[in-house]
């Protein structure tokens, strides 16, 4: 019970910023239908749940996972997903935090800022959109690095510049999570390819043959962690007859409307 009640007064600002969370987004939870992003998601949604295929029968330009996400009963349902999502976000947030800051008030003062940049209507905070979601993903993937050698011999100066291979299951974890976040939205693609910029600098902290095949065999991992749920997405839609449309509509449209765009 000690230990118990310790545990508790060692989290209790990161308890309040969560349950803070929540109250800011009850109201949230009563708003009408309004914003057109969440009608569609509830719309390709309420298809998939009545037997329809995704970029087949019913066509949006998003990856599939922020759909498969959409497929509750109403939009109340949706925003209740995305607060207990957003607040599983938070603590993975500050997991993060505190093995990058020294002092864990610098980690709770970074989640609290964080909380509110993510909930407050003024920033989009009370939309249940692709962005959010996208961030669950990419934090849960961060926080399974920070749990390598790689990450303490970066951020924390200290160990081996290379993981060890009992580590290779979590690089695997963390690429999966990657992936899984370009797959409810494309650009979490850019927050993989930072983590893989990690590797680089710290093959040039020690230029070695050794650190590069080891660095390489860690990219490898996290490489393949990443391809295995997008490799799995083709051969489902390859099973439904609908390989061609998913990848015209789910998963090069974004490129291809973003180079459009800058032009």
């Amino acid at each position: 019970m000690k230990q118990f009640l310790h545990f508790l007064v060692r989290i209790e600002p990161l308890f309040f910023i969560l349950v803070l969370n929540i109250l800011l987004r009850i109201p949230n939870l009563f708003e009408p239908y309004w914003y057109g992003d969440e009608g569609i998601y509830l719309t390709v949604g309420l298809a998939l749940r009545n037997g329809l295929t995704l970029y087949k029968d019913i066509i949006d330009h998003k990856t599939p996972i922020i759909y498969l996400l959409a497929m509750v009963p109403s939009q109340f349902w949706f925003k209740l997903l995305l607060m207990a999502w957003t607040t599983c976000m938070l603590a993975l947030f500050y997991r993060v935090a505190e093995r990058f800051f020294t002092a864990r008030k610098q980690a709770y003062i970074a989640t609290f800022f964080f909380m509110l940049l993510t909930v407050l209507s003024f920033f989009e905070g009370n939309i249940a959109n692709g962005e959010l979601f996208v961030m669950g993903f990419v934090i849960g993937a961060l926080a399974l690095f920070t749990k390598t050698s790689l990450w303490r011999a970066f951020f924390q100066q200290k160990g081996k510049t290379v993981s060890r291979v009992s580590e290779i299951p979590v690089l695997f974890g963390a690429g999966a999570l990657f992936s899984l976040g370009a797959l409810t939205k494309v650009p979490a693609v850019f927050d993989a390819a930072a983590v893989g910029i990690l590797f680089l600098f710290l093959y040039l902290r020690k230029p070695t043959y050794d650190t590069f095949t080891k660095l390489l065999r860690s990219t490898g991992v996290l490489a393949a962690g990443f391809v295995t749920p997008i490799f799995i997405s083709i051969v489902y839609f390859a099973a439904k007859g609908a390989l061609s449309d998913y990848f015209q509509f789910g998963l090069l449209y974004n490129f291809r409307y973003s180079f459009e765009f800058s032009l």
